[in-house]
């Protein structure tokens, strides 16, 4: 929200930034807490990294998460 804000108002984005890359820890670790289990972390966690400017290891979370997402739906019965 501060990011859009921050665009609306014509303010710098850094301090935005900033916040982003103290909350990467945090992102991890709820991610790595819910590892095969949530996959939800994990999305916060590839955003976390994709806003900060680190794109190859936001979309390998971003890959990671959507198997996990893939894993929990219900697989087709057998005829």
């Amino acid at each position: 929200m501060e990011l859009l804000l921050s665009a609306a108002r014509g303010t710098d984005p850094a301090l935005v930034f900033d916040r982003f890359r103290r909350l990467e820890h945090l992102a991890r670790f709820a991610a790595e807490d819910a590892e095969g289990t949530d996959p939800w972390p994990v999305f916060d966690l590839a955003d976390t990294l994709l806003l900060t400017g680190r794109e190859a290891d936001g979309l390998a979370e971003l890959r990671k998460a959507v198997a996990e997402c893939l894993r929990h739906l219900p697989q087709p019965k057998e005829a």
